[in-house]
């Protein structure tokens, strides 16, 4: 998973994380760890291509990899 590539699709698309924990309906700070910890889960997955919004190919480097 390439974390650095999430936050710079957030940034560029003027996302916080609080936007985001909100569209999966978490908390900002579980949000954060998950970050951190760079596990989500496929419902998360699902939650950010459509919130932040992010093409299947950009998805698919950041949560898969190339």
């Amino acid at each position: 998973m390439d974390i650095q590539l999430l936050k710079s699709k957030l940034k560029y698309h003027n996302k916080t994380y609080q936007e985001i924990a909100d569209a999966l309906n978490i908390t900002r700070d579980t949000f954060a760890r998950r970050i951190k910890s760079g596990r989500f889960s496929v419902q998360d997955v699902a939650g950010m291509i459509k919130a932040i919004p992010l093409t299947w190919e950009e998805a698919e480097e950041i949560f898969l990899g190339k």
